[in-house]
């Protein structure tokens, strides 16, 4: 009787977090259309675990479909900080629950830094990439003082 009642308790939940997931793609797609941005998805942080359910179905440009720059661009921002390859590698394996290894992922990554002209990842180091709006902030002297 208990179990039973766990499991419904656990399918209203499931229920109420898609619907909620698919109000904040709606508000976020909403914003970035007046806003001219990207359209981010939702995020579940447990230990920086990241819920995308919906990713590739989203629409990020005007010109048409998500890609596999965006899907990284989207992991980046939730983090919040340049990672390594393999970290985001991984990120896209449980994403797309399928494995991705870094050598599918990297030299495309590689070729949009080198070749385009409208920069959605950037290199920050051997093998580790970031937001390109990450580079022109300015390191705080606030540890100092």
């Amino acid at each position: 009787m208990i179990l039973e009642k766990l499991k419904e308790a656990l399918a209203a939940v499931e229920l109420e977090r898609n619907a909620l997931n698919d109000t904040e793609a709606e508000l976020r797609s909403m914003i970035a259309r007046h806003t001219g941005n990207t359209v981010s998805t939702s995020f579940v942080r447990d230990k920086d675990e990241i819920n995308l359910s919906n990713l590739s179905r989203a629409k990020a440009t005007s010109a048409g479909e998500r890609d596999g720059i965006d899907d990284v661009a989207d992991i980046l921002r939730s983090v919040g900080k340049p990672l390594h390859i393999t970290e985001i590698a991984e990120r896209l394996s449980s994403i797309r629950n399928a494995q991705v290894n870094r050598t599918e992922i990297e030299p495309g990554l590689n070729r949009h830094v080198a070749k385009t002209k409208k920069l959605r990842i950037d290199k920050f180091g051997p093998s580790i990439f970031g937001l390109p709006e990450w580079k022109n902030r300015q390191p705080s002297l606030a540890h100092i003082a």
